[in-house]
């Protein structure tokens, strides 16, 4: 399985980091994605949620910090999604190679 999180107040940079990973994440066939699961919480709670894979996403209170580490009080919006076989990796695109030390290896 692989996880990719990205929490962020500023909509300017995640526009930001979105036009930067359109430079190695390259879906082979456009409008087939799969979806995103959307959760809203507060950050000074904190909250758990369960995937429909059964997979535990838990967020302790007080968990997000803003560029300059202070807490980050209020709503917090999560997005997520799960990459669990062959097809799913095909699909999203996400690149299934990487170099380690001058090493190149496939996952």
């Amino acid at each position: 399985m692989l996880i990719m999180l990205y929490f962020c107040n500023d909509a300017k940079h995640i526009d930001v980091i979105s036009q930067a990973s359109i430079s190695f994440i390259q879906p082979p066939v456009k409008g087939v994605d799969i979806p995103f699961e959307k959760h809203s919480f507060l950050a000074e709670k904190g909250d758990t949620f369960i995937y429909k894979s059964g997979s535990i996403l838990l967020f302790p209170p007080d968990a997000f910090l803003d560029k300059n580490g202070n807490v980050i009080k209020g709503k917090v919006d999560i997005a997520y999604r799960e990459f669990s076989n062959p097809l799913d990796y095909y699909i999203s695109g996400m690149p299934m190679s990487y170099d380690s030390w001058g090493i190149h290896y496939t996952f």
